[in-house]
């Protein structure tokens, strides 16, 4: 019985092992890809030229389904980490809106300032603009806290 157990054991960690390969060069590629999306995106803004984009344009590498069911200063955190540790407050609120993670009006731009200062984990770096102070290790000990 142990000689199978152990054939048993030897299969699944053989299985782990191809696994954790597979994911490796899965995410390799999501990067890639990344990357090609955020050129693109760069390219349509110098084309562009001031033009009012859309709101996929502005924030490349967050969907409406990653920040779905967050709190607001996890999705806030979790766009900024994304974007460059920036995160703009007009489309963070259309982003949230979206995803249902705050419901969209008139003082909703008053409500995410409100969240980002409270925080202590932004700065200020423009109109309506902030920076994400300490990017890994305060969004890591938020997202442990719950």
């Amino acid at each position: 019985m142990a000689n199978n157990d152990q054939k048993q054991l030897d299969q699944v960690i053989t299985l782990r092992e191809r696994l954790r390969a597979k994911e490796a060069r899965l995410s390799q590629r999501l990067a890639e890809v990344r990357n090609q999306l955020e050129a693109v995106t760069i390219t349509m803004g110098l084309l562009n030229r001031g033009q009012e984009t859309d709101l996929e344009e502005a924030l490349p590498a967050v969907s409406i389904e990653q920040v779905r069911g967050m709190k607001q200063l996890e999705a806030l955190i979790y766009i900024a980490r994304h974007n460059n540790n920036r995160v703009r407050i007009v489309d963070a609120k259309k982003l949230l809106g979206k995803a249902g993670v705050m419901k969209v009006s008139k003082n909703s731009y008053g409500i995410l300032y409100t969240v980002i200062t409270r925080s202590e984990k932004f700065k200020r770096c423009g109109p309506g603009e902030y920076e994400l102070l300490q990017p890994n290790s305060s969004a890591l000990q938020l997202l442990a806290a719950n």
